[in-house]
């Protein structure tokens, strides 16, 4: 369908080329001089993803770890000490 989001967003060309069309001003054409280019990742090796992902899974939950670990540790020196 024409008028559903997955039409322009999938069409973006045939968009761009509607709104020129509707502008109908010379000037304003000529501002959009070229395509849009889509950029494309190299390729990474097995060890370089196995990195990653071992690096991605490790660290978040290190420093939430670390982050607990500090805050524990103010809040046991900071707690008023009973006599018993």
């Amino acid at each position: 369908m024409a008028g559903s989001a997955d039409f322009v967003a999938n069409n973006p060309a045939f968009m761009l080329n509607v709104a020129d069309w509707l502008v109908k001003d010379e000037a304003l054409l000529s501002i959009r001089s070229r395509t849009g280019h889509v950029a494309t990742l190299e390729p990474t090796s097995a060890g370089e993803r196995l990195m990653y992902k071992v690096l991605l899974l490790t660290v978040g939950p290190g420093l939430l770890l670390a982050f607990g670990a500090i805050r524990a540790a103010r809040r046991r020196r900071a707690a008023p000490r009973s006599a018993v």
